[in-house]
């Protein structure tokens, strides 16, 4: 079901790893599935937005979802702007796991 969505979808790991990627939300960025697996979120922002997004993953730490309107660095150096749904994910201790995001 994640696959055939017409949202993107997003999961990062505690360290902002990406876990997870629908085919949609690569494509958004211009990238493959493969080719986002295992890196960073940041690596999909512009320099000056990176405090903004730093400032909102702590936020996913305390718990906290939001939804927002947010920029990304696409494979090919342009802007992508897409409307985003966050929550965090806590393991079974409440531990913090990452954030999955819903990128329309």
């Amino acid at each position: 079901m994640l696959e055939i969505s017409f949202d993107g979808i997003w999961a990062i790991d505690a360290q902002l790893r990406t876990r997870f990627v629908n085919r949609r939300m690569a494509k958004m960025l211009g990238y493959t599935c493969e080719e986002m697996a295992g890196r960073n979120l940041l690596e999909f922002m512009f320099p000056e937005d990176v405090p903004a997004e730093q400032a909102a993953i702590a936020r996913r730490r305390r718990g906290i979802s939001e939804e927002f309107e947010i920029r990304y660095r696409r494979k090919d150096k342009t802007e992508l702007w897409a409307r985003v749904t966050t929550a965090p994910i806590f393991d079974e201790r409440g531990e913090f796991e990452g954030v999955v995001g819903i990128h329309s």
